[in-house]
């Protein structure tokens, strides 16, 4: 018998561990993925859901050994998703795909700057770090908070941090604002990374350097809609 080019044994490899591994690893209510594409560059694609995250997973022995995450988890959007992997094993390799449920949004209002909603007072005060206000929901959001000057007798600088973590495949940026329109700063990176800002401003004696912010939680374009956690933190930070 010819051997087989290692190219060719890793793609067989490959749709063998697809057929085993599918069924299993489908979210509840979800269809079974259907590969579209096995490219010789490492490109995979198969066909998506809504509210489903994909993690592509590798693996160089089937049965045993360590999962190992191929790319970032990706959102479903009903059509066709597309992974690389950039680093092939020269050798024998098994994949798999790990579907995840969003959860859908039940929230239909659609919030504005002028329908922001208190998160509270959070000290800022940069002589030690304080865990401030947590707020949890879907779609979406616009809050204010007021980052309070708690040490009147003392000159250090403000700081305030905020932190949006996301859920499984879907995809919200994160917005710092002076008012409804001002962006003081902003963090937009993609599905399961967390979005994170803080700013700093002076302390200037003999006033209250008191002052209110504006948080802006938007949906990325073509994300799914699901839940998020946004955190915030004071002083020298972060430390939600």
């Amino acid at each position: 018998m010819i051997p087989l080019p290692a190219l060719v044994r890793y793609h067989l490899a490959f749709v063998f561990a697809v057929l085993a591994l599918f069924a299993g690893s489908s979210a509840n209510a979800q269809q079974q993925p259907r590969f579209t594409q096995i490219q010789r560059d490492g490109r995979i694609s198969w066909a998506s859901e809504t509210n489903v995250a994909y993690q592509l997973q590798r693996n160089a022995q089937l049965g045993s050994g360590t999962w190992t995450d191929v790319g970032v988890q990706v959102a479903g959007g009903g059509g066709t998703l597309m992974v690389r992997d950039t680093n092939q094993p020269s050798g024998q390799a098994f994949y798999r795909i790990v579907a995840t449920n969003i959860p859908p949004c039940t929230n239909v209002s659609v919030p504005t700057c002028a329908t922001a909603v208190s998160l509270g007072t959070v000290n800022v005060d940069m002589d030690g770090c304080r865990a401030g206000p947590i707020a949890t929901g879907c779609g979406n959001a616009w809050f204010y908070i007021r980052a309070r000057e708690g040490n009147g007798s003392q000159t250090v600088d403000l700081r305030i941090d905020v932190a949006l973590d996301s859920s499984a495949g879907a995809n919200y940026d994160l917005f710092l604002r002076d008012g409804c329109t001002g962006v003081l700063r902003f963090s937009a990176l993609g599905p399961g990374m967390r979005d994170e800002v803080f700013y700093t401003f002076p302390d200037i004696d003999g006033v209250n350097n008191s002052r209110d912010f504006w948080i802006e939680v938007r949906r990325a374009t073509g994300s799914p809609a699901g839940p998020w956690t946004l955190r915030t933190s004071g002083g020298t930070g972060p430390c939600y």
